[in-house]
């Protein structure tokens, strides 16, 4: 329970940055998921460059989401953004 306002249980935020990512990652599957039925097999530098995109979409997800409240999740959040960034 939240003493200063009172307010009990879940308490949803929303993210514009986190639609953002979640609207790109669906775009990269479906057009995957396209590419597939309209072309066929995917080669596998293909496959390797989208998950490289789709990795870098969920860190940048990671960091729009990301709930700093502590010295350990600073660490992490720190620690995710550099990844991301540096991949």
């Amino acid at each position: 329970m939240d003493e200063s306002s009172g307010l009990k249980g879940v308490h949803l935020q929303s993210s514009p940055p986190a639609y953002l990512a979640t609207a790109l990652w669906f775009g990269i599957e479906t057009v995957g998921m396209l590419y597939t039925t309209v072309f066929g097999k995917i080669h596998g530098e293909d496959i390797s460059s989208a998950v490289d995109t789709m990795k870098c979409v969920a860190g940048f997800q990671s960091i729009a989401t990301a709930d700093v409240t502590d010295a350990k999740a600073a660490t992490n959040y720190l620690n995710g953004a550099v990844s991301t960034v540096m991949s």
